[in-house]
């Protein structure tokens, strides 16, 4: 078993995403790669590198590994746990998510729409070109819930500061 597996099945424990998690659904994918998306936007590093993809920020090394990891029978996944300064990153990554998700706002949109504008944030684009992109590349989020990522994603950025 590789480290990558080791590090992963413990940020999967500590995001407790089973066990409804299942690598043969798509919306279990796009969760994992936003949440660990987010994790690295707080700090936990797990080495992998984020492209563009059709729904945002995509690592093909992650969900390598995510199928390895999921492949193996339960009794033989690591248990490893992170250490305790990831773990509290991982959980304000959760808490973030969970805290600013509009009630009204599907968890997998607002996943999509926060890994949306920090990651072209990161690229420089301005806010402008952000919000035109998203109403080109992403029609079904609402430019409510645009501006209500674009906010938070700011004040996590001033935060950081």
């Amino acid at each position: 078993m590789s480290r990558e597996v080791d590090r992963l099945g413990a940020l999967v424990s500590e995001l407790s995403l089973e066990p409804e998690f299942s690598m043969n659904e798509f919306s279990s994918r796009f969760r994992l790669q936003k949440y660990v998306y987010m994790a690295e936007v707080f700090g936990v590093d797990l080495g992998y590198k984020f492209s563009w993809y059709i729904h945002g920020p995509y690592s093909p090394d992650l969900t390598r590994v995510a199928f390895e990891l999921f492949q193996m029978p339960k009794s033989e996944r690591p248990t490893l746990s992170l250490k305790e300064w990831a773990k509290d990153k991982v959980r304000k990554a959760k808490q973030f998510v969970e805290r600013t998700k509009p009630h009204d706002v599907d968890e997998l949109v607002w996943l999509e729409a926060l890994s949306f504008v920090h990651y072209l944030g990161k690229l420089g684009l301005k806010r402008s070109e952000i919000v035109g992109r998203m109403e080109r590349e992403k029609p079904h989020i609402s430019p409510e819930v645009v501006e209500k990522a674009l906010g938070e994603i700011s004040s996590l950025k001033q935060n950081e500061d």
